[in-house]
């Protein structure tokens, strides 16, 4: 009797065992799912939050330049994108910090290069860019830069460049509103073949992307359950199926760009993961991405800008690590948005230039030559030991509308 219950129990574990494996899809079939979903999504929030840092030894490029490095700026914010519309609309406001460590830093370095006035002008002109706010509507972009508007242009591609940077799709090119830059004169026949393409998972799915796939276990994202996988960005892979996307689209340029780029991207980037988090609905809710660079691949990217050998070398040597940090949250999916051009008195983006703080900050940048003492630093100036290592943490968005 006892094994007769023994042996019921253990087949009702098994039964519920295999039910529940076969109702769940495969890590695979989510993350495509959610492809197809971010493309197909026509208004949705995002939160970004992007830090960038280099270490190093600055003091290679002469001793005035060793306070330069740790340097460490970030980007956040916040937008909304509207594809509704064609162009998309986009709506939010981006903060750029780090710049009152690293402008001081460069004072220092330029020794009494600067003037009083312009040391002034540069503490102010860090302050000026930490918190902005930009709309794209009708090809027609806007920037609030200290408390004034501004008429930039065509900013749509800038603008949907940054919205897209955190959707699944981008990875293979894709943005959340729709094609970014496919290829240099694209035809608008061109973008739709790339649309459609990007959010097929036949030709731009998981597999065409990833590689060493694995789930982990569930989170809540802002109230939501969410499935959370981490994959390895396969770049070989993506940039194969890319080319053979152009190719198919007419796009013979960008296929060949894709080609010539995967020997580059591929001797640059030793590791690039990605963790995913994707709702029951289908909804990527947060995307992060960790890249590690091969600090040899340095030499050889500078080397390709014209310096010398020993120049290049010298710059792999200053440069001895860099980190990218990348987090992205997506939210309010297909709620409605109200994205409309700036009101009141909006200037063109040429009378900022005549700012008398940009203005004067320009000449005396331009008079003091410290820029280009800076960039022949980099490019062809001194030397300096030790390995080299680069590595990436993550850190969460804290901007909401």
């Amino acid at each position: 009797m006892i094994k007769k219950l023994v042996a019921l129990m253990m087949g009702a574990v098994l039964l519920a065992f295999v039910f529940t494996g076969c109702g769940k899809e495969s890590a695979t079939e989510t993350i495509n799912k959610a492809i197809t979903k971010n493309a197909d999504t026509k208004t949705v929030h995002l939160d970004y939050d992007v830090s960038f840092e280099i270490k190093g030894d600055a003091s290679a490029m002469g001793p005035q330049y060793a306070g330069l490095l740790p340097m460490t700026m970030g980007v956040k914010g916040g937008l909304d994108t509207d594809s509704n519309t064609e162009p998309a609309k986009i709506k939010g406001n981006v903060q750029i910090t780090g710049l009152d460590q690293i402008l001081p830093e460069i004072v220092k370095a330029s020794g009494d290069r600067f003037n009083t006035d312009t040391k002034n002008l540069l503490n102010q002109f860090g302050g000026a860019f930490s918190d902005m706010e930009f709309v794209s509507v009708d090809k027609n972009g806007y920037i609030m830069i200290a408390g004034s508007w501004y008429e930039t242009g065509d900013l749509g591609s800038s603008l949907n460049s940054l919205g897209s940077l955190g959707s699944l799709g981008s990875l293979g090119g894709m943005g959340t509103t729709g094609m970014g830059n496919p290829g240099s004169g694209a035809s608008d026949v061109n973008t739709k073949c790339y649309q459609d393409a990007m959010k097929d998972p036949n030709k731009m799915g998981a597999d065409n992307i990833f590689k060493d796939t694995q789930e982990l276990s569930e989170e809540n994202i802002d109230g939501v359950q969410a499935r959370h996988f981490k994959s390895s960005i396969d770049f070989n892979k993506a940039l194969t199926q890319m080319g053979t996307i152009s190719k198919d689209c007419g796009d013979g340029a960008a296929a060949a760009g894709m080609e010539t780029a995967k020997a580059d991207i591929g001797s640059l980037f030793s590791k690039a993961e990605v963790e995913m988090w994707i709702d029951s609905d289908s909804n990527l809710r947060q995307l992060k991405i960790v890249i590690e660079v091969n600090p040899s691949a340095l030499s050889g990217l500078v080397g390709g800008t014209g310096a010398s050998g020993a120049g290049a070398d010298a710059a792999a040597q200053v440069l001895q690590s860099i980190s990218l940090n990348m987090s992205f949250k997506f939210s309010k999916f297909n709620e409605e948005t109200n994205i409309t051009k700036p009101s009141g008195n909006v200037m063109k983006m040429e009378d900022l230039m005549k700012n008398p703080m940009i203005a004067g900050l320009l000449s005396g940048l331009g008079s003091s030559g410290v820029t280009s003492g800076l960039g022949s630093g980099i490019l062809g100036g001194g030397s300096s030991g030790g390995s080299s290592t680069t590595s990436t943490t993550v850190t969460t968005p804290s901007y909401s509308r």
